[in-house]
């Protein structure tokens, strides 16, 4: 069999994969939803043009861009860890140091020559120090532009456009603007034993939220104002969690979406109420599409990765499963990118 007609066999069996799960493994609540195949692509046989642009993505071994179009504007495999964000792509081993960053077609950006773990996004650059207790902010080029230590292990880290926010082992939370002024420093308390397991941290608003402690487990939603912080909220959790768990804020930062014990939480900053979803599995991620007024929760529960449909504010309309070892969701406009494996599906996504 030649490479054209293996292409196509992996295209259509992917494509066939697909809908068969849409039809056998969904959960369809609203008649009016309507979920339309686009394309997919393939990471190990579609050709690769490396040109700049695209929606970045990671799966398993490997990371790149992908046009709205199913074009594979760039890919890169590696072996150890790696790191992407819209603008820049980062490969890098357990002890490293000197690491370059790229631009999607593989142009040098920077060079972090600092040791430790890079992470990229696309709201700022930072390298975590060898040892989990400290990290660095970094410019455009890979310099650092401001440090942080601490004596306890970072168990938990998130950023926005105001800043970021690092949670640590001892139950410490710490918020920091862009320029490294710690806006507050702060241990919720409140539990049996301290510990930060997630958090994060607003566009906008002032808010920061966490989830803390084991054994009288929290859910803490703070609001800075002038300088002065004070919890506005706080709940205690059914049951504990005792791994690194999902906390999140809608882009509009008007609520939280949190993983608890019995699935997704979701917080309305403004009533200060609480609405508990069941869900099936570890959260992985969670995607809005405001066009539609939907958001889309991605699970995973042993091989099985499931996409939870939600209608703003929390009314379950769709589900459906699938099997794979690695998978992603992206959204952009009324579209939805599946990735499952060596796989990218687009889905147009009516209402």
């Amino acid at each position: 069999m030649n490479s054209r007609k293996k292409k196509a066999l992996l295209i259509i069996s992917s494509f066939l994969f697909i809908i068969l799960y849409l039809i056998l493994a969904a959960e369809p609540i609203d008649s009016s939803l309507k979920i339309t195949y686009e394309w997919t692509i393939s990471l190990k046989d579609d050709p690769v043009i490396y040109e700049e642009g695209g929606l970045p993505f990671k799966t398993g071994q490997f990371l790149g861009y992908f046009s709205r179009d199913g074009k594979l504007n760039s890919l890169t495999s590696f072996p150890y860890m790696a790191s992407i964000s819209t603008d820049s792509w980062t490969v890098f081993g357990a002890d490293a140091e000197d690491t370059p960053f790229y631009t999607p077609a593989g142009t040098l950006v920077g060079l972090i020559k600092q040791a430790g773990f890079p992470w990229l996004t696309d709201n700022g650059n930072y390298l975590f120090l060898p040892g989990g207790t400290g990290f660095d902010k970094l410019d455009e080029k890979g310099n650092s532009l401001w440090r942080y230590e601490d004596i306890s292990p970072i168990t938990a880290f998130s950023n926005s456009a105001e800043g970021c926010i690092a949670g640590y082992a001892d139950g410490k939370l710490v918020s920091f603007n862009n320029e490294g002024k710690i806006d507050y420093s702060i241990y919720p308390s409140g539990s049996t034993y301290q510990v930060i397991l997630g958090a994060d941290i607003s566009d906008q608003n002032g808010l920061t939220a966490c989830v803390c402690g084991i054994d009288k487990q929290r859910f803490i939603l703070f609001k800075n104002t002038d300088g002065q912080n004070k919890i506005i909220y706080h709940e205690y959790l059914e049951n504990n969690l005792r791994e690194q768990t999902f906390v999140k804020f809608s882009k509009d930062s008007k609520k939280v979406f949190l993983n608890d014990y019995t699935g997704l939480g979701i917080i309305d900053c403004n009533t200060l109420t609480t609405n508990h979803i069941p869900i099936e599995g570890k959260i992985i991620a969670i995607e809005e599409e405001p066009e539609n007024n939907m958001f889309f929760v991605l699970s995973k529960h042993s091989s099985s990765y499931s996409i939870y449909i939600f209608e703003n504010p929390s009314c379950k309309i769709g589900k459906f499963s699938f099997e794979a070892d690695n998978a992603f969701i992206i959204t952009e406009g009324t579209s939805l990118f599946i990735g499952a494996d060596s796989t990218i599906s687009k889905y147009k996504v009516i209402k």
